[in-house]
C-alpha cells in the first residue's frame, strides 16, 4: 500500500489536498476525525480533566475549553499529545490494517501531528502544506471563530515551517491562487498512483513465471545465428531421413571436425575426440575431459528413428496388375496421413554372400517415387463411416511402385516380375533378398522454410532429429572439456528403445565402462555422479487443437527448448521423473547461458502419454531430465519446429558440456 502523509500547520488547507486525493481514488484517514471520536472514551476523557481541568461538561469533553488551554504553550500542546497521541495511533493502525485486507492501495493519512506520533515512519511519503501567517490567521478566525489571544496562542505553539522543510518529501505552498496549488498537489498524487503501478509490474516481474515469445528478448545477431544454424539442420534432415542414413551423416560431420573411432584397449587423453558406430544404426560421439572419468560425464541423448512404414520380409505382390509392396508401420503413426504422399524407400540388402547393398530411391529430382492410394470421396461412403483410427487400416498401408508388365505375356504376374528384374539389373537382388532386408517407406519431400517470415521448418523427422543435430554440433565444435562429453544417438526409440541399438540396451553402459576400465576406474560410480540431457520432443501447442493442452504447463513454438520433468501417461506410468534438485541445476545454467526455455507436459493428465529414453539412462544411475524442441503436428509425415527453439537446442548443449 502507498501511504502519503499530510500534515503541516493548522490554516494552510490541508483539507483541500485530502478532497483531491479522494477525488483521484485515495481513501482517506482524517486524524482530527479519529482524535474526535477517540474524545468520547471515558478513560481518555478522565486524562484530559486531569490535565488541564475544565474541559469536559457533564461527561462530555469542551473541545473549545481543551483547544484553549491546550494551544497556549508549546507545553501544553506536547502535554495534551503524549495524553491523546497513543490512543489514536492504535485506532489509526487498526484502520489502515483494516483498509488494506480490504484491498485498499493508496492512502492519505491527514495527520496535523504526523512528526509527533511517529506514523510518519509507516509513510511512503509525506506532503506538508504551508501558507503565509497572514493567511493562515485568516482561515482559522473564518473557521474556529477564535479569539484574538488564542489565535495567537494556537500559531505560537505550532511546529514553524523550518521543521516542514527539513522532514517532508513534498512541500506545497497555498497561499491563495487555488489552480496551480491543486495542479502542483494533483501531480504529486499522481506521480504515487503510477509508482504504485510500476511497484506492481515490478513484483508481479519478480515473482511470477513470466513467459516470453523468444524473439521478444533475442537481439538481432541470435536470430541470425539460428536461421544460419538452421540451413546445416535441413541439410542433415534431407541426409538422415532414417536412422542407418543419420549415422553416416553423423559420422561424417565428426570425422570432418577431427572424431576417430575408438579402439578398445588404445590409450587416450584428454582433449581426443573420438565416435564408436553401433551397427550402422546407432553411434556415440566422446570428447574425453581434463577430470577423472570416476567424477562423471555429461552425456546428451537423442533418438535417430522416426515413425515410418518398414516393408514386411515378403513384401512384394501385384493385384489388378498393379505392383505394391506390403508394409508395417513403425512407430505412432496416424494412418491416414500416409496415404496419397509421395514416399522414397531407403534401407539395405544383406545378401546371403554377406554383401550390402544399400537402396535410395525417390530423393533425387531424376528418381521415381511411391505412394499409398486411398479412395476418392465418391465412393468413400463406407470408409467414412469407419473411426478416424481406422480410417486406414494396417494392412491397408500398400504402396505403389508400378504397373508395368514384363514383356512376355505368356506367364501370369508379369507386373511383379518387371518389377524383381528392374530391382535385379540395378542391385542385383532378388525376391529372396528381401528375407534379410530393412527397407523403409518415408516421405520423399525435403525440409523447407515455412511461413512468409522463413521461422519455421517443415520437414519428416524432426522427431528427434530436431535434437540430435543440435546436440551432435554441440560436441563436434567442443573443445577440452572439463568433464568427459558423451552424445549418443540411438536407434528403435519409436518402438520402445528395446534391441542392441536402442537405450534400453547396454550401449551407453558399455561405453562407460570402456572408459573406465582403460583408466582403471570405477564404472558404477562414473554413472552414478554423471548427468544426462535426454534430449527429446514435446508437442507444441496447436490453436487449432489446444484443447488436448493444459495450457499452464503446454509448450509453445518460439518459446524455446522445453524442460519435461516427467513423460508417462495417467499417473506418471513408465516415466523417471526427474528430481527437483537436478531441475533446478538445469535451470539455473539456462539462465546463466541466457537461453530461451519454458516447461511442459505432453498433454492433459488423461489425454494420452508418451515415452522417451530418460528412464533408460536413469535406470543406470545418472540424474536425467528430458529437454528438446517443442513440434507442431508431431508424429505426422510432415512437421514443423521453430528455427530459434532449434537453435536454442544447440546453445543448451553446448552450454551444458561445457558448465554443467
Amino acid at each position: 500500500m502507498i501511504i502519503l502523509g499530510l500534515t503541516g500547520p493548522s490554516g494552510t488547507g490541508k483539507t483541500t489536498v485530502s478532497g483531491i486525493a479522494e477525488e483521484l481514488g485515495y481513501s482517506v484517514i482524517d486524524c482530527d476525525k479519529v482524535a474526535a471520536k477517540s474524545s468520547e472514551d471515558t478513560v481518555l476523557l478522565e486524562k484530559l480533566e486531569a490535565a488541564f481541568g475544565g474541559v469536559t461538561e457533564k461527561g462530555k469533553l469542551n473541545r473549545k475549553a481543551l483547544a484553549a488551554k491546550a494551544f497556549s504553550s508549546t507545553e501544553q500542546t506536547n502535554l495534551l499529545n503524549s495524553i491523546m497521541l497513543p490512543h489514536i495511533v492504535k485506532t489509526i493502525n487498526e484502520k489502515i490494517e483494516n483498509l488494506e485486507k480490504n484491498g485498499v492501495t493508496h492512502l492519505i493519512l491527514d495527520a496535523p501531528t504526523l512528526y509527533e506520533s511517529g506514523e510518519n515512519e509507516k509513510c511512503t511519503a509525506v506532503i506538508a502544506v504551508l501558507a503565509d501567517e497572514t493567511l493562515r490567521k485568516n482561515r482559522i478566525l473564518k473557521r474556529d471563530n477564535l479569539t484574538k489571544e488564542q489565535l495567537e496562542s494556537r500559531l505560537k505553539a505550532a511546529k514553524p515551517d523550518g521543521f516542514y522543510l527539513e522532514k517532508a518529501e513534498h512541500i506545497v505552498y497555498n497561499n491563495g491562487d487555488i489552480l496551480p496549488f491543486k495542479a502542483e498537489v494533483t501531480e504529486i498524487l499522481k506521480k504515487y498512483k503510477e509508482r504504485q503501478k510500476m511497484e506492481t509490474k515490478e513484483l508481479k516481474e519478480k515473482l511470477f513465471l513470466s513467459r516470453k515469445n523468444g524473439y521478444a528478448v533475442i537481439d538481432d545477431s541470435i536470430k541470425t545465428e539460428a536461421f544460419n544454424f538452421c540451413e546445416g539442420y535441413k541439410d542433415y534432415l534431407n541426409n538422415s531421413k532414417t536412422e542407418r542414413k543419420a549415422v553416416k551423416t553423423s559420422v561424417s560431420l565428426a570425422q570432418k571436425a577431427g572424431f576417430k573411432e575408438y579402439k578398445q584397449g588404445e590409450s587416450y587423453k584428454a582433449g581426443d575426440k573420438l565416435y564408436v558406430n553401433n551397427r550402422g544404426k546407432a553411434a556415440a560421439f566422446i570428447v574425453v575431459g581434463e577430470e577423472d572419468i570416476e567424477l562423471g560425464a555429461t552425456v546428451t541423448a537423442a533418438h535417430i528413428d522416426s515413425p515410418r512404414l518398414d516393408l514386411k520380409p515378403n513384401p512384394l505382390y501385384e493385384d489388378t496388375e498393379l505392383g505394391l509392396l506390403k508394409t508395417h508401420y513403425y512407430g505412432g503413426i496416424r494412418k491416414y496421413q500416409w496415404t496419397a504422399i509421395p514416399l522414397a524407400i531407403h534401407g539395405v540388402f544383406a545378401k546371403k554372400d554377406g554383401s550390402i547393398v544399400e537402396v535410395t530411391i525417390g530423393e533425387d529430382e531424376n528418381d521415381p517415387i511411391f505412394v499409398v492410394n486411398d479412395l476418392l470421396p465418391h465412393l468413400a461412403q463406407e470408409q467414412s463411416k469407419r473411426p478416424l483410427s481406422q480410417g486406414i487400416k494396417g494392412e491397408e498401408l500398400n504402396v505403389l511402385i508400378g504397373s508395368m508388365p514384363f514383356k512376355d505375356d505368356s506367364e501370369s504376374e508379369l507386373v511383379k516380375l518387371n518389377l524383381l528384374n528392374i530391382l535385379y539389373e540395378k542391385y542385383g537382388v532378388t525376391e529372396a533378398d528381401f528375407l534379410s532386408a530393412e527397407l523403409e517407406c518415408v516421405p520423399a519431400f525435403k525440409a523447407k522454410d515455412l511461413g512468409l517470415d522463413r521461422s519455421m521448418i517443415g520437414s519428416y523427422g524432426h522427431d528427434d532429429r530436431v535434437c540430435a543435430y543440435p546436440a551432435l554440433m554441440a560436441i563436434t565444435s567442443l573443445e577440452n572439456p572439463k568433464k568427459t562429453a558423451i552424445c549418443i544417438l540411438a536407434d528403435k526409440e519409436e518402438t520402445g528403445s528395446d534391441g542392441n541399438t536402442g537405450l534400453n540396451s547396454d550401449f551407453l553402459y558399455h561405453i562407460m565402462d570402456d572408459l573406465c576400465r582403460e583408466k582403471g576406474k570405477s564404472t558404477t560410480l562414473a554413472l552414478r555422479r554423471s548427468v544426462c540431457l535426454s534430449a527429446d520432443v514435446n508437442a507444441a501447442t496447436d490453436p487449432t487443437f489446444k484443447d488436448v493442452m493444459e495450457p499452464r504447463n503446454a509448450s509453445y513454438i518460439n518459446y524455446g527448448v522445453v524442460i519435461t520433468k516427467y513423460t508417462g501417461s495417467g499417473g506418471k506410468g513408465g516415466t523417471s521423473d526427474a528430481s527437483a534438485e537436478y531441475v533446478g541445476k538445469v535451470r539455473a545454467m539456462l539462465d546463466k547461458n541466457d537461453i530461451v526455455w519454458q516447461i511442459g507436459e505432453l498433454g492433459k493428465v488423461d489425454a494420452g502419454g508418451g515415452g522417451t529414453v530418460a528412464k533408460y539412462v536413469a535406470n543406470l544411475g545418472l540424474d536425467v531430465v528430458d529437454l528438446g524442441v517443442p513440434v507442431l503436428s508431431m508424429h505426422a509425415p510432415f512437421e514443423t519446429v521453430s528455427k530459434l527453439d532449434v537453435y536454442m537446442a544447440f546453445l543448451t548443449m553446448s552450454a551444458f558440456h561445457k558448465d554443467f
